[in-house]
């Protein structure tokens, strides 16, 4: 309900890499009304991801369909991306890919749902990262003090709901991403969280951030301040033409 509208006004119509995570309702139940919208170029599952979305939530469109059964490293021009397999797990939460993106020399680490379990795996691996998706939406049972040392965020961004009824995020969580010196943005208290990483700059602002609240405003309704701007100037030429034309006339009147 959020991400198909943000595309539009966004104008993209075409996304070359999408990974679900898992088969969780919140991370991909839209996904077929999505790949309606958009296209899809290349579309990522878990390990029989895809026989088990068709199951439960059907058809889905993409130029092409992954099961992530290995460690992928891809390279795209602007982007690389290592993709993370799931692990074998009974628990859905606990079989979720995770996908490290590495633009401009920054890294981003997202990572689904996973819980202590998965993260007591992973903390061996090399997972240092500047930006994290923290898992789980900030639960009690995820986040653990060794597997935020072992990916050392600079900053954390934490995606749930306002006064969800889950209370995400925890408290001892978010005391754990603290502990390590990362700074924690919500989507609860901030909104919608817009991460910018390029060659000009690397910015990541909060739709609720106060001071950044005419910045982000002039920034995404650019284009639509500029039209209504145009149309104004139109409007007082035309009504200023016309009252000169008015007045020519009202004096070609006087003298006949």
């Amino acid at each position: 309900s959020v991400l198909i509208p943000y595309l539009q006004k966004s104008g993209v119509k075409k996304l070359d890499f999408v990974f679900i995570s898992h088969l969780d309702a919140d991370h991909c139940k839209n996904l077929s009304n999505l790949s309606k919208e958009v296209e899809i170029k290349n579309l990522f599952f878990r390990k029989n991801g895809y026989e088990d979305f068709l199951k439960k939530y059907g058809e889905v469109k993409a130029k092409n369909i992954y099961n992530v059964e290995t460690n992928l490293i891809i390279n795209s021009k602007d982007i690389d991306l290592e993709i993370i397999k799931g692990k074998d797990a009974l628990e859905e939460n606990e079989r979720c890919i995770l996908v490290r993106v590495t633009t401009n020399g920054k890294k981003i680490l997202f990572t689904g749902d996973i819980g202590s379990f998965t993260e007591n795996q992973l903390v061996k691996n090399d997972i240092d990262c500047d930006y994290l998706k923290v898992a789980h939406h900030g639960s009690k049972n995820s986040s653990t003090k060794d597997f935020l040392l072992a990916s050392s965020p600079k900053t954390s961004i934490i995606s749930c709901g306002y006064k969800n009824r889950y209370n995400h995020p925890h408290k001892d969580a978010l005391e754990r991403i603290k502990s390590v010196g990362s700074t924690v943005y919500r989507t609860d208290l901030q909104g919608n969280i817009i991460l910018r990483i390029n060659r000009f700059e690397e910015k990541i602002i909060g739709f609720r951030d106060i001071d950044d609240n005419l910045l982000v405003f002039l920034d995404f309704y650019f284009m639509d301040i500029f039209n209504c701007i145009i149309y104004l100037l139109a409007f007082v030429v035309l009504f200023i033409t016309r009252n000169d034309l008015l007045i020519d006339l009202c004096f070609i009147k006087e003298e006949l």
